[in-house]
């Protein structure tokens, strides 16, 4: 059983009120009896903050008895009430023969929806009646607290409907998907305990009149450009009281749903000051009579005055009040005010089209909404809409041009600034012999390893060639064949052929590759030891950890992995010191300096994933490997379950949510360590929470996320992160209507690249809009490029490659903006040309007489112009087909 968290204090203060209606009982049989929520359960709720299934409570005019097991007998030993064992028979039979002498008929809650073994051998042992209306009427008042558990519920209403109506206007497919999402929504509402909040009943979503057809058993999918109205209702419970709001959303609705959804909504606006009125007018007419004639608060008379002669159309007002159960009176009778919580549902039919507004208000010295309203999130244009988007992308297409014209600035001056005039670097090397009389005089091929070099007959010399200027040697039968390493410009010798006889040709080439191999491994040696002491030196000369001399901010038990895979360590601390991390555990101990992290990311956990701080290094650190990332993770639910074995329905739950509770726990614990990171270092955690999409950037498809400086992907090894600082330009390839998916290639100012494949065309605009809103630029192409041989001609001569436009050709929107603005130009002269053409024409006319002659040269005139009209117009398409082929054979060659 989850633990149970009981209140005595209020628990004797809650029975007190209920104990007048005694005696009197509430029952509730095991978990699978209970259908759906109903009162029974919410007063187990309202009393004990929780359901203990086959339990009865009994609750006399003084005193209280709970008939359960042992087990849940230890639970509920702290309150003040009196026990008696569900085995005990005789010990119920006296209990309800003495309830019996001091009634007649014991009262029973919602006797109608009770079931199960347990409770119906409890009702057949006893005269009961339902109690359900009078007990729930003097409930009506709320205290201080339960008006607090309201207000909570209408808050997470309004959390909830406010995202639901944005994911309504958005074209999705079944109303099951759609439910889903909006339940998501609860686990995510601010400023209320998100352990105490759930659904009263299943969110209705419903097109006006009728609820969404099915076919073949399944809800068919829906869109918002085919219903005219889409209705949305809810109802949230925040412990044991309960909060609800209906909305409606119009969709290009006509001038007449428009005008009746303004005077709704001017209504619903209006409805706490009229509700004000009406309670002052019946207070002066019955509040001070001797006699109470009427109620002060009496529901259907305040319906009727509401209704009463206000629209044309046809126009309905229910009020009913809320609590511990959705509707608990349809009819409020009360004459103290103060504590009233009710709901007041407007609705509205005209041209086939039901308006329903639905809202929680509060009663406390004045009328007050608990739920809140927006108009605009309940109208929605679909040409509004598209004039919206359109308007979106015309100012990223005009931002991208900015972005590329001073790119293209920006890097003409870099290379201006930088270039140097490439000077022939000669590889620095101890030359094997520094006089030429040191060279031996062998007139054969000779292999001298003290040197590390070759000695070759060459036109009467004897030629030493280092070995690292050799690329191979290859064997026939009587030749030897060196081929030479092409470094340098001007005249160069490729390669050098030497005849002999077989022995002699293999014995030499094996010398000259046994020489090659070992020259490397002396190379490589010599590398790793300058690598290894500069990285014990570490950066700007802080090589070690400073510990932290007072108390120690720890993140405990949490587990270390890296890019390389390894078996799982044991859990261990992490720990803040002063200049950096430490984490320890019984294989090895892992430093990390401040100075050394580029960048921080915190990823929240739920049930399906962990929670996580990763760290992404400038240099790397042995731990034992080599290794650029860290990641310290902690995991809410064990590895490994069995699925075999069956469970109780009810612990699973149970179970879930605990893991829920875990998750909510080291999300907390994560969230005060990067808190206490930023407060006691330099450091800034990026928030990894949003997936922009699913791609491939090395074997497998992985969700990569958007941070503000990353692209990321930390869940899977190997951990993909992409600095968007280091980002020159981002290229979109395979961009085809007749394809699914694209790929995207990364490159960056160092002319280095990197691709992203397999990426689905349904997320390319939402890509684009974050990249545009990093000032990032992107360029499209429908075929993919060739990157390391473009690269490489680009950086033959750069600036020439900036200055003639760099990368403007592969922007289609820019060339298609210029070339309107062409024609343009061309239309403009052809106007002025017509009309020069038009004068000459009637002074022609004015100049000659012979009519006959005219009319025959006038003929012969416009039919050469049409015959040179067609002429231009197919060289025209041909100019433009050989253009757009010049273009993609550009681009294939790239």
């Amino acid at each position: 059983m989850a633990e149970v968290l009981l209140n005595a204090k209020q628990f004797t203060q809650r029975v007190k009120r209920l104990q007048a209606h005694g005696p009197f009982i509430i029952l509730i049989g095991k978990t699978s009896d209970l259908v759906e929520f109903g009162l029974n359960s919410a007063l187990f709720i309202y009393l004990l903050n929780y359901e203990f299934p086959e339990t009865c409570v009994v609750i006399t005019k003084s005193d209280v008895y709970f008939i359960t097991s042992s087990r849940k007998k230890q639970i509920l030993e702290k309150l003040n009430a009196k026990f008696v064992m569900k085995d005990d028979v005789q010990g119920i039979k006296d209990l309800f023969s003495k309830l019996q002498k001091s009634s007649d008929k014991i009262g029973v809650v919602d006797s109608k929806n009770i079931k199960g073994v347990f409770c119906q051998n409890l009702l057949s042992q006893i005269n009961y009646k339902d109690i359900t209306t009078v007990l729930l009427k003097s409930m009506v008042i709320k205290h201080a607290d339960e008006i607090e558990c309201v207000k909570n519920a209408a808050k997470a209403c309004n959390f909830v409907a406010d995202n639901s109506l944005s994911l309504l206007c958005k074209n999705i497919g079944t109303q099951t998907d759609v439910t889903e999402k909006i339940e998501e929504f609860l686990d995510n509402v601010e400023g209320v305990n998100e352990n105490r909040l759930d659904f009263v009943y299943p969110v209705s979503i419903n097109t006006g009149n009728s609820k969404c057809s099915k076919e073949n058993g399944d809800e068919s999918s829906y869109s918002l450009y085919q219903p005219t109205q889409i209705n949305l209702r809810l109802g949230i419970r925040y412990t044991s009281f309960c909060a609800e709001i209906g909305r409606t959303i119009l969709v290009d609705p006509s001038t007449e749903i428009s005008n009746v959804f303004d005077k709704i909504s001017a209504f619903r606006d209006n409805l706490p000051e009229n509700i004000d009125a009406i309670l002052k007018q019946r207070q002066r007419k019955y509040g001070d009579s001797k006699k109470v004639e009427d109620f002060i608060f009496n529901s259907n008379a305040i319906v009727k005055q509401l209704e009463d002669n206000r629209f044309s159309f046809p126009f309905k007002v229910n009020i009913y009040s809320i609590g511990i159960v959705k509707k608990e009176n349809n009819e409020i009778l009360t004459n103290e005010c103060d504590g009233l919580t009710f709901v007041v549902e407007v609705i509205a039919e005209v041209s086939n089209t039901r308006v329903v507004m639905v809202d929680t208000l509060c009663l406390a010295r004045s009328t007050k909404f608990l739920t809140t309203y927006n108009k605009e999130t309940c109208v929605y244009r679909k040409n509004q809409a598209k004039k919206r988007e359109i308007a979106k992308n015309i100012m990223i297409l005009e931002h991208q041009k900015e972005l590329m014209d001073a790119l293209i600035e920006e890097m003409i001056q870099y290379h201006q600034e930088n270039i140097v005039k490439e000077e022939k670097k000669v590889k620095e090397f101890n030359y094997p012999y520094k006089k030429e009389n040191l060279i031996p005089r062998y007139r054969q091929l000779y292999v001298d390893k003290k040197k590390f070099c070759v000695l070759v007959p060459f036109k009467f010399f004897m030629l030493p060639v280092p070995i690292f200027a050799i690329k191979n040697c290859s064997v026939t039968d009587d030749s030897l064949r060196i081929n030479l390493n092409l470094t340098g410009q001007g005249d160069l010798i490729k390669s050098l052929m030497y005849k002999s006889s077989k022995e002699n040709v293999d014995q030499i080439a094996n010398k000259i590759t046994d020489l090659k191999k070992e020259y490397k491994e002396n190379v490589s040696g010599a590398k790793t030891q300058k690598n290894e002491s500069d990285s014990e030196t570490g950066e700007s000369g802080k090589s070690r950890l400073i510990p932290s001399t007072g108390k120690r901010l720890v993140l405990p038990c949490v587990f270390m992995r890296t890019d390389i895979k390894c078996r799982r360590s044991k859990a261990s601390s992490l720990e803040i010191h002063t200049n950096g991390f430490r984490y320890k555990n019984d294989q090895q101990t892992v430093e990390i300096l401040f100075s050394n992290i580029k960048h921080m990311f915190y990823q929240e956990g739920t049930i399906d994933s962990k929670t996580m701080l990763h760290f992404n290094l400038i240099n790397s650190i042995n731990v034992p490997k080599k290794t650029m990332n860290i990641q310290f993770y902690r995991e809410a639910i064990a590895i490994a379950q069995d699925t075999s074995r069956t469970k109780n329905e009810h612990l699973e739950n149970i179970q879930e949510m605990e893991e829920l509770n875990k998750v909510r726990e080291n999300n907390k614990e994560f969230r005060s360590f990067v808190d206490k990171i930023e407060e006691n270092s330099n450091l800034r955690v990026e928030m990894s929470s949003m997936v922009l999409f699913h791609g491939v950037p090395f074997k497998g498809i992985v969700p990569i996320s958007a941070t503000l400086e990353c692209l990321i992907n930390i869940t899977e090894t190997p951990f993909f992160i992409l600095d968007l600082e280091d980002v020159e330009i981002v290229c979109f390839e395979r961009v085809l209507c007749t394809i699914k998916t694209c790929d995207m290639a990364v490159i960056f100012k160092n002319k280095t690249f990197k691709q992203i494949q397999c990426i689905d065309m349904a997320h390319l605009h939402k890509i684009k809009e974050y990249l545009d809103s990093v000032n990032k630029c992107y360029i499209e192409t429908t075929v993919n490029i060739q990157w390391a041989n473009l690269i490489k001609e680009i950086m033959k001569n750069p600036i020439s490659f900036y200055e003639n436009g760099a990368w403007l050709e592969l922007q289609p929107d820019r060339e298609e903006s210029e070339e309107t603005e062409d024609d343009d130009e061309s239309e403009e002269s052809e106007d002025i040309s017509e009309t020069e053409d038009d004068d000459d024409d009637e002074d022609t006319d004015e100049s000659t007489k012979d009519d006959n002659e005219l009319e025959g040269t006038k003929s012969s005139g416009s039919d050469s112009s049409e015959d040179s009209d067609d002429s231009e117009d197919e060289d025209e398409t041909e100019s433009e087909s050989e253009e757009s082929d010049h273009k993609s054979k550009k681009l294939r060659r790239r």
